[in-house]
């Protein structure tokens, strides 16, 4: 589907093939229909590519819903691979990143007490787009298809910045469920005196 590209007079909408410049301006001119053919763009590449196309295009797109094939209200923090990185997942979206796991954590020669660096940025980023649709988190453990597949736990430590972004930023979230996970003695006194979610047992 070609979105803002004026110089091309063919655009297919809704199987529909239109060959005036007066309807095509009608349609990128109307912000409902705008919106709503947006938000069937879930690939974030192609979504990101759509923003940077214009300025009227980056407001719209930044407005929009995402309408995912699957959930967009969990985000969750599991192992699906081999080593031991961690699946990032919110709706379609997944992003396999390096966490602090419990041999990550005896390998280094100093005690981590934090998530790296890249991880808690793509978090943010996260937040920035689908904090208003996420209302929960996963943290830890793996599927039970990934088990049949020999995948193992690796054990992610929860630390206080993973708590705290999530406290912060991820404002209407009522419940987080943990699942064999370790925590950090920063963790442990964030969790008692500071977070503000349901913990699912």
């Amino acid at each position: 589907m070609l979105v803002g590209q004026s110089h091309d007079k063919h655009i297919r909408f809704n199987h529909m093939v239109f060959n005036n410049d007066s309807a095509i301006a009608q349609v990128y001119h109307n912000d409902l229909i705008m919106r709503n053919i947006l938000s069937f763009v879930t690939d974030i590449d192609d979504r990101f590519n759509i923003e940077v196309s214009s300025s009227r295009l980056h407001f719209l797109s930044k407005t929009s819903t995402w309408r995912f094939k699957s959930a967009g209200d969990t985000l969750s923090l599991t192992f699906k691979s081999l080593n031991a990185n961690v699946s990032v997942e919110v709706g379609d979206l997944c992003f396999v990143l390096a966490c602090t796991t419990m041999n990550t954590r005896r390998n280094q020669l100093s005690r981590k007490t934090t998530q790296p660096v890249k991880l808690m940025s793509i978090l943010c980023h996260i937040a920035d787009r689908f904090a208003i649709k996420i209302h929960n988190v996963r943290l830890g453990g793996v599927d039970r298809e990934y088990q049949d597949k020999g995948i193992q736990n690796h054990q992610l430590i929860i630390t206080a910045d993973l708590l705290r972004f999530i406290n912060d930023r991820l404002k209407i979230v009522r419940s987080i469920s943990f699942r064999h996970c370790g925590f950090d003695e920063g963790a442990i006194k964030y969790r008692k005196h500071d977070l503000q979610i349901n913990i699912l047992k």
